[in-house]
C-alpha cells in the first residue's frame, strides 16, 4: 500500500466512525410508545399494535384505545442489530436499504414475535404476521 493508498483508507475509516457515531431518531410519523403497559406500535384509528407476552401466548394483539390519556409516546433511537439480537416484544425497524431510505414508512416497522417471525402494520393499515428477512436491522431503543 503506497502513502496515497494509506491516506485514502484513513479518510475512509474517519468517515466510518462518524456515521457509528451518529444517532439516528425514530421519525416523529412513526408513533411508538405504552398503551396500557405494553410497547407497541400505534397506527390507524386508536390502535396499538404489540406482542401479547401473557405466558402461552406466541401471538399480538391489536388493541384499540379510547382515550389519546391512555397513549403515551416516547422517543426512540435506531440501534443497528443482528436479528438475532431481537427479542419477543422488542421494536424493530427493518430494511435491505444500506442509507434508511424507508425510515418513514410504518410497514417497516414491526414488533418481534420470536426468531423467525414479526408483526407489522401493512400498507392497508391492517396487522400481519411476517417471516420476511431484511438485510439490515435496528432496535428500537426508548431515548430518556
Amino acid at each position: 500500500m503506497n502513502k496515497q493508498e494509506a491516506l485514502d483508507k484513513i479518510e475512509e475509516l474517519k468517515e466510518h466512525v462518524k456515521s457509528c457515531d451518529k444517532v439516528v431518531m425514530v421519525p416523529d410519523c412513526i408513533k411508538l410508545g405504552d398503551c396500557s403497559g405494553n410497547m407497541g406500535i400505534f397506527f390507524g384509528d386508536n390502535q396499538h399494535l404489540y406482542a401479547d407476552m401473557d405466558a402461552g401466548y406466541s401471538g399480538y394483539t391489536v388493541w384499540s384505545y379510547r382515550s389519546i390519556a391512555s397513549e403515551k409516546i416516547f422517543n426512540y433511537k435506531l440501534v443497528k442489530c443482528e436479528r438475532s439480537d431481537l427479542k419477543r416484544g422488542d421494536i424493530a425497524f427493518m430494511t435491505d436499504d444500506d442509507e434508511l431510505e424507508y425510515i418513514e414508512r410504518l410497514e417497516m416497522y414491526g414488533v418481534m414475535l420470536n426468531k423467525d417471525t414479526h408483526a407489522c402494520v401493512g400498507d392497508n393499515e391492517d396487522a400481519q404476521v411476517s417471516h420476511e428477512d431484511f438485510d439490515n436491522w435496528y432496535r428500537c431503543v426508548e431515548v430518556q
